[in-house]
């Protein structure tokens, strides 16, 4: 079922179908939310309001442009606000927040999986946020150029600047944690 028929049941009355949008788009929006916020927790909290809000606004999806690109804006919004908000708590106390550590999961596949993610999310950490989210949205979630800018309310020519910048960081990351690995 497509995006548009599943939105078009949930706006005939039928409310399970959003189910259907949300197990496709829940994984691709927590990505998103982490490239903003850093943090599982508050990052489930934004999608998990992101998903609230996209629900309550279905009526006014245009379909301009992909419900996912729609989403993620929304979820992009919520980020940012939270963001600013923790900002603002952890200067209040004068605290910093550390990152959480990554669960370890049992069996090789699971461990070659972990270990792909861990240098990818090591990655997009040492990245600004912008760049984290523009990479993200571009080569994890598949989106287009102009579909990052229409996300992050972004110049095509900025996300493109993002995106180059972000690979070389990226690729100096990689070939950094390479050769500490070979010192080991």
């Amino acid at each position: 079922m497509t995006d548009q028929e599943c939105i078009d049941r949930v706006l005939s009355g039928n409310t399970r179908a959003f189910e259907l949008l949300v197990n496709r788009y829940q994984s691709g929006a927590t990505g998103v939310a982490m490239a903003v916020l850093r943090d599982q927790h508050l990052a489930k909290d934004a999608v998990q309001e992101g998903f609230l809000k996209a629900y309550l606004s279905l009526a006014d999806f245009r379909g301009e442009s992909g419900f996912a690109t729609w989403l993620y804006r929304i979820v992009v919004r919520i980020s940012l606000r939270r963001r600013e908000k923790e900002l603002k708590r952890m200067q209040r106390k004068g605290s910093l927040v550390g990152k959480q550590a990554v669960s370890a999961n049992v069996g090789e596949d699971r461990l070659e999986r972990q270990d792909r993610y861990s240098l990818i999310e090591s990655v997009l950490g040492s990245l600004s946020t912008n760049e984290a989210l523009v990479l993200r949205l571009h080569y994890l979630e598949e989106l287009s150029v102009r579909e990052v800018a229409r996300v992050t309310d972004l110049s095509e020519s900025n996300v493109k600047t993002l995106l180059h910048r972000g690979r070389k960081k990226a690729q100096q990351h990689v070939m950094v944690k390479n050769a500490q690995e070979n010192l080991k």
